[in-house]
């Protein structure tokens, strides 16, 4: 269905062509039979005119680029990392044999590169492209392709406000147009969190059982060196004793140098994450699908301090009670 017709009806809602954009997945390989990283490639098959205002990261895509787009029916815009993979350039032509399409085998020409960034592995083509090899197939075998009715598989809607949302999702769900297929919808974020379900695992390992891991062993790390510098150290806490200082100063003083060692190495540890991994690498290359490289947020800074801070708190409570209990007369006839 055309969202356009549909939206005519409620003119109260203000809903234009530029509001919305339709995708359509087709993926395949370069080499025929051959499935590697190099070869495979995945596609939105877009409306080109759809593509800058609401293509995410693509408002600075030349219009020259959209303009060949449309004028060349088999033209597609191609990542940089996958044309590098291709081994091709702009203006070559390559094939592509279908996964997702059976027997719906396409050749393109390079038109154009998608800018730096979340589409380094992707590619865009023509959705008028796709559709009339879709058409071509029935003509050619005289019945219509297996998934002819599942072409496009997500509709991209923009709204002004929750309120506006709310009543756009009553239409979708119950518009007669939209019920044969059925038609979800929901926001941005709860369908990008309903495609990462299946690394939901993976995150509460990391989350849950790493990272506290990672935080009891650097507890226990520093406890060990905490205990030695303590150890080595029992004559001059002995002297500080003498001087006049009280058990719980000599505490303090303990604690307080963890605490000034920790919260500066977990500064300067989340400094060079945040340095190494968001500047000089562009992120860390955790590909999902077409989703970025994901970046070390600035929060790090505070997380590094305050992580440090803690585990070395932690991990200095025992050789401080240690310290606090030293006794003079023993540590000096030990001396003599």
């Amino acid at each position: 269905p055309n969202p356009q017709c549909i939206f005519n009806e409620y003119p109260e809602l203000n809903i234009t062509a530029k509001d919305f954009m339709l995708w359509s997945f087709y993926g395949g390989t370069t080499e025929k039979g051959k499935f590697s990283r190099e070869t495979i490639i995945f596609f939105f098959a877009m409306i080109p005119d759809q593509i800058k205002g609401m293509m995410a990261e693509l408002d600075d895509l030349p219009d020259e680029a959209i303009t060949k787009l449309k004028a060349t029916p088999e033209g597609v815009l191609l990542g940089r990392e996958k044309m590098e993979d291709l081994k091709l350039a702009v203006g070559d032509t390559f094939r592509v044999y279908s996964l997702n399409y059976k027997d719906i085998d396409l050749d393109f020409k390079i038109v154009g590169t998608l800018p730096e960034g979340r589409y380094n592995t992707s590619a865009i083509m023509n959705y008028g492209y796709f559709n009339r090899a879709l058409s071509k197939y029935k003509q050619t075998t005289g019945k219509d392709h297996i998934n002819a009715d599942k072409t496009i598989n997500l509709i991209w809607l923009r709204v002004r406000d929750k309120e506006t949302f709310a009543k756009v999702g009553h239409i979708i769900e119950t518009h007669e147009q939209l019920k044969t297929p059925t038609v979800k919808c929901e926001s941005e974020s709860s369908g990008i969190g309903a495609f990462l379900d299946a690394y939901r695992d993976i995150f509460f390992g990391v989350k849950f059982i790493l990272v506290p891991a990672v935080l009891v062993s650097m507890a226990l790390v520093i406890a060990n060196a905490i205990s030695i510098s303590v150890r080595e150290r029992r004559t001059e806490m002995a002297v500080l004793k003498v001087l006049g200082f009280r058990p719980g100063q000599v505490m303090n003083l303990i604690l307080g140098e963890s605490l000034l060692v920790g919260a500066v190495s977990g500064l300067l540890a989340a400094l060079a994450t945040y340095v190494i991994f968001n500047v000089l690498l562009g992120g860390i290359q955790f590909r999902i699908a077409f989703f970025p490289a994901f970046i070390v947020p600035a929060a790090a800074l505070f997380w590094g301090v305050a992580m440090g801070s803690i585990t070395a708190f932690l991990g200095s409570i025992v050789p401080s009670l240690s310290a606090r209990s030293v006794k003079v007369s023993e540590v000096f006839s030990k001396v003599a």
